[in-house]
């Protein structure tokens, strides 16, 4: 059976094309790589990046390359925008997809960290099925502080110690945080409104570990260059909660709150199954991207 392990770096940079298309060049040097997507968005400021590979080694070598153009390209103390972030090279999630398990991927997650730390001398946390400490499963356990706050609590508290690295983050890279997850969705729903409350009452709402819909995790935010409010969520269980039940579950609770929905957008690539089980009108999708690994 073929190999094919997903990895999805989300990088602290979604505004600058110049750079963020020197970035995904790197991606060119690595034959056993190969780059399916880039995502960009500027009001979270931040750029998803999807690739597979069946080789470990060269999976171990483009993450290290990307860390380190990362670092000559952006500084994480310059950065502004409204997702949560500890690191230019924020978050480095692997997906087992074909062939492979997840003990093994874990293994590879686990010798990529503590590589990164060593030898960009940056605290490097372990996330979902690679995390060492049971705390750090959640990954916003940690990260949701932001780089300002969980660095103060590092540096003057030694509180949510990395797993990896050293006590002190990188002045460009700040710190990053590597990890092991199952398939999820990255889907936003956008408001017809500017109240923030609204949007961030709602994923308080449907929010999982709330009570409220199996595997989605939510957050509200404001989004400038729309002049809306969005719900922006992981849909980590998109099989036990299709996308189109979220919607109609946000429309309602909008409704309720006196607002309606503009539209939703999935960022990144999502499974050919999450789409072909939904109408893609009736829950007022604009833009969708399928994961296809043949």
């Amino acid at each position: 059976m073929k190999t094919v392990i997903e990895c999805v770096p989300n990088i602290s940079e979604g505004r600058d094309k110049d750079k963020i298309q020197i970035l995904t060049q790197i991606f060119n040097k690595f034959t056993k790589i190969k780059l399916l997507d880039v995502d960009s968005d500027a009001d979270h400021n931040r750029t998803v990046i999807t690739f597979i590979s069946n080789d470990k080694i060269q999976l171990n070598e483009c993450c290290m390359a990307l860390i380190g153009e990362c670092r000559k390209l952006f500084n994480i103390e310059k950065h502004l925008g409204v997702h949560p972030r500890i690191g230019i090279a924020d978050i480095i999630p692997f997906i087992p997809l074909k062939g492979v398990t997840i003990n093994e991927t874990v293994a590879l997650a686990r010798e990529i960290a503590k590589s990164v730390s060593e030898q960009y001398k940056i605290p490097a946390y372990l996330y979902g099925h690679a995390a060492l400490k049971p705390e750090y499963k959640n990954l916003s356990n940690f990260r949701n502080f932001g780089y300002e706050k969980l660095k103060s609590y590092v540096e003057n508290e030694k509180k949510f110690l990395p797993d990896f690295g050293p006590l002190l983050f990188d002045k460009k890279l700040g710190a990053v945080a590597i990890g092991v997850r199952d398939i999820l969705i990255a889907f936003n729903i956008n408001l017809a409104t500017t109240d923030v409350y609204i949007a961030t009452k709602i994923a308080s709402l449907i929010r999982g570990q709330n009570n409220g819909l199996k595997g989605v995790k939510a957050l509200g935010f404001y989004l400038d260059s729309k002049k809306c409010a969005q719900v922006s969520m992981n849909v980590c269980d998109y099989q036990a909660t299709p996308l189109d039940k979220i919607f109609c579950t946000v429309q309602e609770y909008a409704k309720n709150l006196g607002t309606s929905i503009l539209n939703s957008e999935i960022v990144g690539l999502a499974p050919k199954d999450a789409l072909t089980r939904i109408n893609k009108e009736k829950i007022k999708l604009t833009k969708a991207k399928l994961l296809d690994i043949k």
